[in-house]
């Protein structure tokens, strides 16, 4: 079995990882998941960061399923901000299709998408496969697009939480892992 994931982890197409630390963790959840269940599957990486190359779309074409891997990449205006360079021009859609998503999320809280937004969508997406997203938000968008064949299961990270309790109330230790998001700062926001 051949597997392609369109990588937000890969800075560009030479294997570098991105500067973003939360899309390098949730693509290693990623890929622990696609190989418990798919076992040595091969899977080729693809950044979304830069333009596909021939040579992508063949490894694509050849593929027999082709996953979107977490981080929040999805947006209600892809001629606006359009995080995954499929296509240098949205008059033609991209050589993309039957795309799943991957524990996937919607890029902040925007308004409806666009009908150009829409028909990308409904081109790269797959309609046969039930998409991965991380929150309500994210499946309420396609839900207005049109797609109900998602299933909010929340950042791949989390998955493997299985049987631990996540009330932060309970939780006491003295090591803590996070990361922060640069891009959204509020410094009079209290941390509790």
């Amino acid at each position: 079995m051949k597997i392609s994931i369109l990588d937000p982890s890969l800075r560009n197409h030479h294997g570098e990882f991105s500067i973003n630390l939360g899309d390098v963790i949730i693509y290693q959840a990623v890929v622990r998941f696609l190989h418990s269940v798919f076992g040595q599957a091969e899977i080729n990486r693809i950044s979304t960061h830069q333009y596909l190359e021939e040579r992508h779309y063949r490894l694509i074409e050849e593929s027999d399923l082709v996953f979107i891997g977490g981080t929040n990449i999805l947006s209600s205006d892809i001629e606006t901000y359009n995080q995954w360079k499929l296509t240098k021009e949205f008059k033609h859609p991209p050589r993309v299709k039957n795309a799943v998503l991957f524990g996937v999320g919607w890029w902040q809280y925007q308004g409806a998408p666009t009908s150009n937004t829409t028909q990308f969508y409904e081109h790269i997406l797959s309609k046969k496969w039930i998409h991965s997203v991380r929150d309500s938000y994210t499946q309420m968008k396609l839900a207005e697009m049109g797609m109900k064949n998602t299933l909010n299961t929340c950042c791949p990270t989390a998955w493997g939480l299985h049987n631990v309790d996540t009330n932060r109330k309970n939780i006491r230790g003295t090591d803590c892992v996070f990361t922060l998001t640069d891009y959204s700062r509020n410094p009079t926001a209290i941390l509790v």
